[in-house]
């Protein structure tokens, strides 16, 4: 049988909040703080925000116009008026839990726990933006370094990959986390350019966004999942299998040993 810190996780894990509440009668259940924090209204009640709960596997709860705090059972119980132990009975049933049900913490549960450690900061994600206008300057069309590591000519168009002429590179154009212009990377394709085999044509902050951020971004919540790779091609070789959640950071990741 699970016990009420088990019970409450599974809940989480299996996301049945929401079902929870709506069997209740609460209604306007709306999910605030990026999905963080659960918000709705009493049965009989119209104060939207009156039952907020933290989304998390403790399930943090209050029904604030009431003074009731504690969990999600202390919220069943009241609106219910049922003792907490009932309150378990009545979420175990409308989750269609039973004695045999039980809870496998999630392998990445810890995370959780970082993340409750984890400060909180202010971040400036403005950089200098680019006209649009200066990708005119290369040429689009089939790249062979490309098309050989099976990203198509329509991917690379899809993603405004060029040539410059003038310095022989294979050009990236980089976007900020809306979508704005913001630099254009260079790949060389001459032996005597691999020393510098990436450089900048333009210069952007690359520690202020990730490549392919602003269109993989409503496929990673679609998805709850995002995948994140070290170069922009793995991106588009991905793109390719019709994979689109990938983010790649545009540099190589060093460690160094202690």
């Amino acid at each position: 049988m699970l016990s009420y810190t088990e019970l409450l996780a599974k809940v989480y894990e299996d996301e049945n909040v929401e079902l929870i509440l709506d069997s209740l009668g609460c209604h306007s259940i709306s999910y605030e703080q990026c999905g963080n924090l659960i918000t709705c209204a009493r049965p009989e009640g119209d104060n939207k925000r009156s039952v907020q709960i933290k989304n998390n596997e403790d399930l943090r709860a209050c029904i604030q116009t009431r003074g009731v705090s504690g969990n999600l059972f202390d919220v069943v119980a009241y609106i219910n008026d049922v003792s907490l132990h009932d309150a378990k009975s009545y979420i175990m049933n409308v989750c269609q839990y039973n004695e045999n049900t039980k809870y496998i913490e999630h392998p990445l549960a810890w995370l959780n726990k970082v993340k409750k450690k984890r400060k909180s900061y202010n971040f400036d994600y403005n950089i200098n933006l680019l006209d649009e206008k200066i990708l005119n300057q290369y040429i689009y069309g089939d790249i062979k370094q490309y098309n050989k590591d099976n990203v198509s000519t329509s991917t690379l168009l899809e993603y405004h990959i060029g040539f410059d002429t003038i310095t022989q590179r294979i050009t990236t154009p980089i976007y900020d986390i809306y979508g704005n212009l913001s630099g254009v990377k260079g790949r060389a394709t001459r032996e005597q350019d691999m020393d510098y085999k990436f450089l900048y044509l333009y210069k952007t902050d690359q520690s202020k966004t990730f490549f392919n951020y602003y269109r993989a971004k409503k496929y990673c919540i679609a998805k709850q999942e995002v995948i994140v790779v070290e170069s922009e091609k793995s991106v588009m070789q991905a793109y390719e299998f019709g994979v689109y959640n990938i983010l790649a950071i545009g540099c190589m990741l060093l460690f160094k040993p202690n």
